[in-house]
């Protein structure tokens, strides 16, 4: 997994290999786990064409985490690159409406 800060405050995360699923977790996880709240993460799904549900509840972590349950912290989450099949599993989850997906 690649992980970036490009300017103060914005993290880019970009997962390796064609699958985000629950092999990642861990290393996903190291990406946002002691950092501070309130940031601006992109998550580049370039080469991502499958995410199953723990796929989503990873996305829907980080964004907990980096709102802490307080929406006022204006922390944000973007998925950009998304193809055609992660769309519509973010969609038949009900989640995507979550995330700003590009």
């Amino acid at each position: 997994m690649r992980i970036s800060e490009r300017e103060p405050g914005k993290i880019v995360v970009a997962p390796k290999g064609k699958k985000f699923t629950y092999d990642l977790q861990r290393s996903f996880r190291k990406a946002f786990y002691k950092k501070k709240t309130g940031l601006r993460y992109v998550i580049d799904f370039k080469n991502i064409e499958y995410i199953d549900s723990m796929g989503a509840y990873m996305l829907l972590m980080l964004r907990e985490h980096n709102n802490k349950g307080d929406e006022s912290l204006q922390g944000e989450v973007r998925i950009i690159n998304a193809k055609k099949p992660v769309k519509k599993v973010l969609a038949s989850l009900r989640i995507d409406s979550l995330f700003f997906v590009k």
